[in-house]
């Protein structure tokens, strides 16, 4: 078996995550959801791009901590956990 540990994973800006945040709300918004998930857009749609897990998620804790960012928790009756949420923080 061969393992290939040399996969190249991308470390993701904060400018480049704010858009991406900022296209998956207006997509949510048009697709009728009334979130965009932490998970989903960390592992899905970041992931899929190339971001590494760790160096994102934690990007994410850095723009929450300076209130650019929002996490919150989200009531789905359809969930058995409360999913967590992002979105960009509005004045």
């Amino acid at each position: 078996m061969h393992y290939d540990y040399e996969i190249p994973f991308k470390i993701i800006t904060e400018e480049e995550l704010l858009r991406e945040l900022e296209y998956s709300e207006k997509s949510a918004v048009r697709r009728h959801l009334s979130y965009v998930g932490l998970k989903a857009f960390v592992t899905k749609l970041l992931g899929a791009k190339g971001y590494a897990f760790g160096p994102t998620y934690s990007l994410v804790n850095i723009l929450k901590d300076k209130g650019i960012i929002e996490i919150y928790e989200v009531d789905d009756e359809g969930s058995f956990y409360q999913p967590k949420a992002i979105r960009i923080k509005r004045i």
